[in-house]
């Protein structure tokens, strides 16, 4: 697309005027970030304008962004501040003034909603010159959550691989996160059908089923594939077998996400820490039937 070519505009200034009455398709707004910055500064009360009025999130976060970048201070002017914070990834690390580090570290206390903690969690690494100071306190947070509020640890361990190496304190790793995005096809198999992660690291696994069919993810102890597959047949028969999503009571089971199809939500995040002995750990669906065909493996390995 060629902005500004229908106008007599130059094409930031179109780029605005879109942005100002959007039409109901259009996603413009990931444009105005990256564009020249001194462009930018000559368009600034524009760009104000969208991130006070815009009714679009996306818009407004974009043009909070662009302010950020701009060198807007803390505790910046007629915008919540849990707004700038959650606009701060898109400005990028080392953008930002430095007079909004103490605005991000509060927001972390535990004393915040969990919201609230999650957004400064995003924005806290963006600040090259607290990196030891951020890296302790991710640490400390992630530690601290482990037993409680899973999401909350995970975000804190995602938060400090973002922290490079040479920042980190002296003998100090990131920790272990691995993000696995699973997916039920219309061939009843997993995609992927195989991952690895290293034994008692933190796994996010988000299951998505665009099928129609019901599907669910399972993980089962190494040898309890058969023993949960089997018992999760005999449901089939019980008139609770739908409403326990036909998960068996079984000690083999590790993990299980709900049963998933149309008109229901299309995905669901499980949030465990992998088993401490290395192994070849089944993952099934159990609606009856399928968990002959659909299986795969978390494999926990040693390092």
């Amino acid at each position: 697309m060629l902005l500004g070519r229908e106008s007599n505009r130059d094409s930031l200034g179109e780029l605005l005027a879109r942005l100002s009455n959007p039409g109901p398709d259009e996603k413009l707004e990931g444009l105005l970030p990256g564009w020249e910055q001194a462009a930018l500064k000559e368009n600034l009360e524009e760009i104000r304008k969208l991130a006070l009025s815009s009714a679009k999130p996306d818009i407004k976060n974009a043009a909070l962004a662009v302010l950020l970048r701009l060198g807007e201070k803390a505790p910046g002017t007629g915008i919540a501040p849990a707004l700038w914070v959650k606009a701060m990834p898109a400005a990028g690390r080392g953008k930002i003034d430095p007079g909004w580090h103490p605005v991000v570290v509060e927001m972390t206390d535990a004393g915040k909603p969990k919201g609230t903690r999650l957004l400064a969690l995003s924005a806290i690494t963006l600040f090259p010159a607290h990196d030891s100071e951020s890296f302790g306190m991710l640490s400390k947070i992630a530690e601290e959550s482990k037993a409680k509020d899973l999401q909350l640890s995970f975000a804190a361990l995602d938060a400090m691989k973002r922290i490079p190496a040479s920042a980190r304190p002296e003998g100090q790793s990131a920790g272990g996160l691995t993000r696995i995005r699973i997916s039920a096809t219309g061939d009843l198999r997993f995609d992927p059908a195989e991952f690895s992660v290293p034994a008692g690291s933190a796994v996010e696994l988000t299951f998505y089923n665009p099928d129609n069919l019901f599907h669910n993810l399972v993980v089962v102890q190494p040898d309890a594939l058969e023993r949960v597959g089997l018992a999760a047949d005999m449901m089939a028969g019980s008139p609770d077998g739908a409403k326990k999503d036909f998960i068996p009571d079984d000690p083999g089971i590790l993990h299980a996400t709900p049963q998933l199809t149309i008109g229901s939500a299309r995905s669901h995040v499980l949030r465990f820490f992998a088993p401490e002995k290395p192994g070849n750990y089944p993952y099934i669906c159990t609606y009856p039937g399928h968990w002959r065909a659909m299986k795969g493996v978390m494999k926990v390995t040693a390092d």
